[in-house]
C-alpha cells in the first residue's frame, strides 16, 4: 500500500512541474491582486457598500480596495484619488451601478463607453473635479480603477 502511494506521488511530480496547459490557466480565480478572497455576487445587480472609502463614488459590496495599488490625498481642498477595487461580477452590472449611483451623488455628464466587451470607461464631472472609472473584466474578475482629478 505504501509503495503504491509512493509510486503515485512520484508520477504526479512531472504533472505538477509542467502546470496546466495555457487554455486552462485563465479561469475565474476569486482572489484579488492583494490576495483577498473574492466571493461571487449572490444575485443580479450590485449594491452600495455603506463603508465605501469615497462617499460620493461608492464601491459595490464585494469590491475591496487594493491598498497596494491605491492612493489619495487632498491638497488645497482638491482631491487626488487613485483607488483600485476588485470583485467578481460582469461589466453590465458595473455600468448600471454607476449610471444609477453617480447622479445620486451629484456627478453630472455621466458617460459610459465600451472598448470591446471586456473594457468599460465611465466618466463624470462634479464641480471642479473629473471622475474616470476604468473597468476591466478578466473572466468575471473585474478591476475598477477610480481616478478623481481636478478639471
Amino acid at each position: 500500500m505504501a509503495a503504491t502511494r509512493r509510486a503515485a506521488f512520484w508520477l504526479m511530480i512531472p504533472l505538477m512541474l509542467t502546470g496546466c496547459p495555457p487554455e486552462q490557466r485563465d479561469v475565474p480565480v476569486g482572489v484579488s491582486n492583494d490576495w483577498d478572497y473574492l466571493e461571487p455576487q449572490p444575485g443580479p445587480g450590485l449594491v452600495v457598500n455603506p463603508d465605501s472609502l469615497i462617499a460620493d463614488v461608492p464601491a459595490p459590496i464585494g469590491f475591496p480596495v487594493q491598498p497596494s495599488e491605491s492612493t489619495s490625498s487632498v491638497q488645497g481642498g482638491v482631491r487626488h484619488v487613485h483607488h483600485v477595487y476588485q470583485g467578481r461580477t460582469n461589466l453590465r452590472d458595473v455600468e448600471r451601478f454607476y449610471q444609477q449611483q453617480l447622479p445620486l451623488n451629484d456627478w453630472s455628464d455621466v458617460n459610459a463607453s465600451w472598448d470591446g466587451n471586456k473594457h468599460l470607461v465611465i466618466t463624470a464631472v462634479k464641480g471642479a473635479e473629473r471622475l474616470h472609472i476604468d473597468a476591466t473584466d478578466r473572466n468575471t474578475l473585474v478591476t475598477l480603477t477610480v481616478d478623481i482629478t481636478p478639471l
